[in-house]
């Protein structure tokens, strides 16, 4: 595939973390990325696909962008330590007022 038509194709990106470049992806079993420029004086993206490239001002409209999902995992250990922070809290208030 021309590194061209990756602008045409429907694609799903992933944030990478890296603020050179933000966004990642595996299409066709090619890894992708895309990286910021220095914009106005070069163009605001390159698409990077292996050792190819491709420069372009306006994100393709077959393109999605995907946010990044936090795991069932942290999602309930945030849960558990916030309920276990307020039964604590809740505790010390009810050991405070009786004190009194």
């Amino acid at each position: 595939m021309k590194r061209k038509d990756y602008l045409k194709e429907f694609i799903i990106w992933t944030p990478s973390g890296d603020p050179e470049m933000p966004f990642k992806t595996k299409h066709n079993g090619v890894a992708l990325g895309v990286r910021l420029n220095d914009f106005p004086a070069e163009h605001l993206y390159t698409l990077v696909a292996g050792d190819s490239t491709a420069h372009f001002d306006e994100w393709p409209k077959m393109w999605t962008k995907a946010r990044p999902r936090k795991s069932a995992r942290n999602v309930t250990a945030t849960a558990r330590a916030k309920t276990s922070g307020y039964a604590k809290n809740a505790a010390k208030a009810t050991k405070s007022k009786s004190l009194r």
